[in-house]
């Protein structure tokens, strides 16, 4: 079972915390918001007020709901 989720962050939500808490940050391209990588397993209290989203999920937020805002097929 493939257990990495990921959260959407407006930038200006953006806390060290959160950097430090994930591996990844994917900026979106007019820079108001980024993309953070956890695992389910182990995920950080920072972002328990945020939507969580399977990997499947993130794809089609970023390929068809907002490409334009993402501006990636893939951003991983």
């Amino acid at each position: 079972m493939h257990d990495t989720r990921y959260v959407i962050i407006p930038t200006n939500e953006i806390t060290d915390e959160m950097r430090n808490s994930s591996d990844i940050e994917v900026p979106n391209t007019d820079r108001t918001g980024a993309i953070f990588e956890f695992r389910s397993c182990n995920k950080p209290s920072c972002f328990d007020e945020y939507t969580n989203y399977s990997p499947r999920e993130l794809k089609v937020i970023c390929q068809i709901d907002e490409p334009d805002n993402w501006g990636y097929s893939n951003p991983f």
